[in-house]
């Protein structure tokens, strides 16, 4: 089966019946002005594709047929299941008024989103503000507070891994400063002998006079 090419409607799509009727209902469920026109934006358009003022023949068929167009359109997902939703409410809304015996909507999928489950890094401009931000850090407490943002910014230790740091999980070796970071405690009972280093990772050997250039 051949997908619905686009052909140039014979009328305004907004101008439909059914479109006018719906977003007179949408106004009256005090929907905000920019998700009214948001549904007529997306219905125009499944509208167009249609290319027939007969939405009473409207089919399962040709809404799947729909839904791959729109997948085959370069959109992402979370557009085409805007556009699908839109689609459905006009379908509820159509059998509630008798316009449709029945749903052809009810039983579209929606297109699968994918979350990106990456945590967001800072960019190379902001690690270099925090570091110099740490190294004019009046009271003396300048070395400290960039010591501490080194040692989170190139390990990847929590804070409360790098607060519960004591002097003895700090090994020197060559070439610069390596950390061991214990692990978290089991319990609010739990002494430092029964926490075991779990890694230990090399921290970089930048002043915070560099930083502060």
């Amino acid at each position: 089966m051949t997908l619905r090419a686009i052909q140039p409607a014979t009328r305004n799509p907004g101008d439909h019946a059914w479109l006018v009727a719906f977003l007179k209902q949408l106004r009256r469920e005090d929907l905000s002005p920019m998700t009214v026109r948001g549904y007529q934006s997306d219905l125009q358009l499944f509208l167009r594709w249609y290319a027939s003022p007969a939405l009473e023949k409207l089919t399962a068929v040709d809404i799947m047929n729909y839904h791959r167009h729109l997948t085959g359109g370069g959109l992402k997902p979370t557009s085409i299941n805007r556009k699908l939703e839109a689609l459905r409410r006009l379908c509820r809304w159509a059998q509630r008024e008798g316009k449709l015996t029945i749903n052809p909507a009810a039983e579209v999928k929606l297109a699968r989103t994918v979350r990106d489950l990456r945590p967001a890094g800072l960019r190379e401009a902001e690690v270099t503000a925090l570091l110099r931000a740490a190294g004019q850090s009046r009271h003396g407490l300048s070395k400290r507070n960039y010591a501490l943002l080194q040692l989170l910014l190139q390990t990847g230790v929590r804070v409360s891994e790098a607060a519960a740091l004591r002097v003895r999980h700090a090994v020197l070796r060559a070439g610069g400063l390596a950390e061991s970071a214990g692990e978290r405690q089991q319990g609010a009972g739990a002494s430092a002998e029964h926490q075991r280093p779990p890694r230990t990772q090399r921290v970089s050997g930048d002043s915070p006079a560099a930083a502060s250039r």
